[in-house]
């Protein structure tokens, strides 16, 4: 909205992705609408030997939620957009309406980590999750949400144990049902 507010649009696309800029540009997060790597033109880092390193957009081997930061040890500093002057108040509208799509198709209300399994091909994890009959499963105070299948919410003191048997369970469950394996969307630190 900040940007909305200068007059500043195009990121229109990645608003109200959950998260960090920094998350976005490991992960290239995006909407059916676009992704972070569609305006992104410099990354800085700081490298694991602690040297300052910057990247241009077509050195970072973007796909689908992939970078060539996923497993470097690097600590992202800076990303800059190309973004371009227009009218600020089409894009605030824009943004008001991705928020209030998200408030109604996703758990909002619980605390989560957004999409839990990339898009298998030709298909949706969503959907896979609700024929296997997912919706609603629990472990321990992680569930599979009833609004959306593809989200993992807490119910309140989920532990990361139940957060990640839970998802090892979908997987299984999903796979026996349509001989499709999920795979993860998200990236896990530690134990």
């Amino acid at each position: 909205m900040n940007a909305a507010r200068k007059n500043l649009v195009g990121l229109e696309a990645v608003a109200c992705i959950p998260g960090t800029v920094g998350g976005a540009v490991v992960m290239n997060a995006g909407s059916d609408e676009g992704t972070t790597s569609d305006l992104l033109v410099r990354v800085e880092v700081v490298t694991s030997a602690g040297r300052r390193r910057v990247f241009m957009k077509n050195e970072l081997s973007f796909g689908y939620r992939h970078s060539l930061f996923q497993g470097a040890e690097w600590l992202i500093l800076s990303a800059d957009f190309r973004m371009r002057h227009g009218d600020g108040t089409m894009a605030a509208e824009a943004i008001e309406a991705k928020i209030e799509e998200r408030m109604r198709r996703y758990p909002m209300e619980f605390a989560n980590a957004g999409s839990v399994f990339k898009r298998p091909k030709g298909d949706y994890a969503g959907r896979l999750i609700e024929l296997s009959g997912c919706k609603g499963l629990r472990v321990g105070d992680a569930m599979v949400s009833e609004r959306h299948a593809n989200f993992i919410v807490n119910l309140g003191n989920a532990t990361a144990a139940d957060i990640l048997g839970l998802i090892s369970e979908v997987q299984k469950r999903v796979f026996e049902k349509t001989n499709v394996l999920l795979e993860p969307e998200q990236i896990w630190l530690g134990d």
